[in-house]
């Protein structure tokens, strides 16, 4: 985006996990928000939430919303998660019910796969006692109790909820810590641990562990009312809890054109390919280099160093290798600041000017192309083809509004006239 407009891509594929695999099907994941003011909403991952399309929520949202206007982008997306968050007619407790107690099994069975595959991995090497065996269950449950404790409770959600969850579901995570866990040897502190992990799993912010989490993430972009240049503001929704929605904020992922800011690129789910484009690496890529290089530095290189000094003591060798490695983080900061500074100055800063005096067609097809470049890597590679299909493409301003670029229809446009006579939806 730029000062004059934001451009939106969004390929078409969306994967439905079923059991531990999941299907790919084409969905549409760019939509108009409102009718009064230029504003348009992306999704990703997740193509529902809690079984209900984004497609008809957002509907439903801009049917309510009407022509109401706010007067800034990040106003939009708060009423947006308020509308989420307080119409329990989208959630039924049912589904909440189902959907709280889905995840709490899944994690729990997630969490004895790992304590199988480390049990298994003892075994290889020699019999695993059972003294061994309850380490390891205890190790891992008391990890996981641990990680989860200190982390945080999702914003807006009630100082209450854990109580309020251990109430209603607490018996019934009983029962599927029982059937989960079976035979395996459960101390009661251990029976409480795995308790509180259940409640903490519906609780907290997980962002960024290591754990399986169903997700949608929802874009917001646009202009406000008072809005002079276009912003982002992104949110990761996941479920709903005792009617209390569970999401995020993504700073990260948010941004605002501004005077002085006055162009910005920002890439959403599987990014590395932007990344790629952007910085003219790979991120995985340079990440192997960078662990590669630190080895050496670290490890190989100060061994290989010490060895071909002759006339050393061998105490003299060993006080000179333990120096030579305190040495090699050093270079590693050094090298890697050398490479941030070569991707900003020859790659980030060019394309970023560059996007700054795009025209509105032109910040259509960059964002169509970076989708395509993600696309053909998953068409060509034996990836998953989780990003593919028809992409759509809006261009949204202040002084034209909501623009369809390219948009599918699952219909025939010729036979369906009415479609069109109506707002464009």
């Amino acid at each position: 985006m730029n000062k004059s407009a934001v451009a939106l891509a969004a390929d078409s594929a969306v994967s439905i996990p079923y059991g531990r695999g999941y299907k790919i099907y084409n969905t549409h994941k760019l939509f108009n928000l409102c009718q009064s003011n230029p504003v348009g909403v992306m999704v990703y991952e997740n193509a529902d939430l809690m079984s209900v399309p984004w497609e008809t929520i957002i509907k439903q949202y801009r049917k309510q919303l009407g022509n109401a206007a706010f007067s800034t982008l990040e106003e939009h997306g708060t009423n947006f998660i308020s509308y989420l968050d307080n119409t329990p007619l989208l959630f039924p407790e049912s589904v909440q019910d189902e959907t709280a107690l889905r995840t709490v099994a899944w994690h729990l069975s997630d969490l004895t796969d790992r304590i199988d595959k480390q049990i298994k991995a003892i075994t290889l090497k020699a019999k695993a006692s059972e003294a061994k065996i309850k380490r390891t269950y205890r190790e891992t449950i008391n990890g996981w109790h641990e990680t989860l404790k200190t982390r945080s409770s999702l914003p807006d959600t009630s100082g209450s909820l854990e109580k309020e969850v251990l109430t209603k579901y607490g018996a019934q995570f009983d029962k599927i810590i029982v059937e989960i866990f079976q035979s395996a040897p459960l101390t009661d502190n251990l029976k409480k641990a795995l308790l509180s992990i259940s409640v903490w799993l519906l609780t907290k912010d997980l962002s960024g562990l290591n754990l399986y989490q169903s997700y949608s993430g929802v874009v917001i972009a646009g202009f406000g009312e008072s809005d002079l240049y276009p912003a982002v503001s992104t949110y990761r929704v996941e479920s709903v809890v005792l009617n209390q929605l569970r999401y995020l904020h993504l700073a990260g992922k948010s941004d605002r054109i501004t005077a002085d800011e006055t162009s910005s690129i920002v890439p959403f789910a599987q990014d590395e390919m932007v990344a790629g484009f952007m910085e003219g690496i790979d991120p995985k890529f340079y990440e192997r280099i960078f662990t590669e290089m630190s080895s050496i530095l670290t490890d190989v290189y100060p061994v290989e160093i010490v060895k071909k000094l002759p006339g050393l003591t061998k105490k003299r060798k060993e006080a000179l290798l333990i120096e030579l490695k305190k040495i090699g983080p050093d270079l590693i900061k050094v090298f890697n600041e050398m490479i941030k500074k070569h991707k900003r100055e020859k790659h980030v800063d060019p394309i970023v000017r560059a996007v700054s005096a795009l025209p509105k067609e032109e910040l259509a097809s960059m964002a169509e192309a970076l989708v395509s470049l993600t696309s053909t890597k998953r068409r060509v590679t034996l990836d998953a083809e989780t990003v593919g299909g028809p992409i759509d493409v809006a261009v949204i301003s202040k002084g034209d509004g909501f623009i369809w670029i390219k948009r599918k229809h699952y219909f025939d446009a010729d036979k369906n006239p009415q479609f069109f006579s109506r707002y464009q939806r």
